[in-house]
């Protein structure tokens, strides 16, 4: 599915992130759109402009950025590599956003269906809204509600950050701000 504001060469990809600067601790944010312009994040931190950022991104690995624009929730990172390490980065990120696009989602980990699937979600709005869990993987959940979300909107399912990644039939898949350890995932999962 194309972002909604997405143009030619911008592609939507959703993966987790790691981020951090010299001067700034930890944060997790979760890609976007990838363009010619560079990466877009979202988050609930925002860096500065020209910041320099170590973002280790799922699937792609640790690379060095700097901060080329900033919104609300939002900034856009340029790599700084050579450019056949951005070209390689980007190939990357333009093919995850084929997977996702893909009607067959990939999957990462194995699912499972918890004994409790009944579950709180928290919007970005503040607003708390019943879940029905469908499964539950080490990187991201599937559940049913009654509320439509826009994908890369961050939510909070149970005691757990995720970000949307996908829509389908009746219901979102997410993909957790953290991965939990895949031994961590068995019927007695509780989110």
């Amino acid at each position: 599915m194309r972002h909604p504001h997405a143009k030619p060469h911008h592609h939507t990809v959703v993966v987790p992130a790691l981020c951090w600067g010299r001067d700034r601790s930890e944060f997790y944010a979760v890609t976007d759109i990838v363009s010619p312009d560079g990466i877009h994040f979202r988050s609930a931190t925002t860096p500065l402009v020209d910041e320099e950022l170590t973002c280790n991104i799922r699937h792609i690995g640790a690379v060095e950025t700097r901060v080329v624009s900033i919104g609300d929730h939002a900034f856009v990172v340029r790599l700084l590599a050579k450019q056949q390490a951005v070209a390689s980065v980007a190939r990357e990120l333009r093919l995850l956003s084929e997977q996702q696009e893909a009607t067959a989602p990939v999957r990462v980990h194995p699912r499972v269906t918890p004994l409790e699937t009944d579950v709180t979600v928290e919007l970005a709005d503040g607003r708390i809204v019943p879940a029905r869990l469908l499964n539950v993987s080490a990187s991201g959940v599937a559940f049913t509600l009654d509320v439509q979300i826009a994908i890369g909107a961050p939510i909070t399912i149970g005691r757990t950050a995720a970000r949307v990644a996908r829509h389908f039939e009746h219901g979102i898949g997410a993909v957790f701000d953290r991965a939990f350890a895949p031994q961590a995932i068995d019927q007695h999962i509780t989110l």
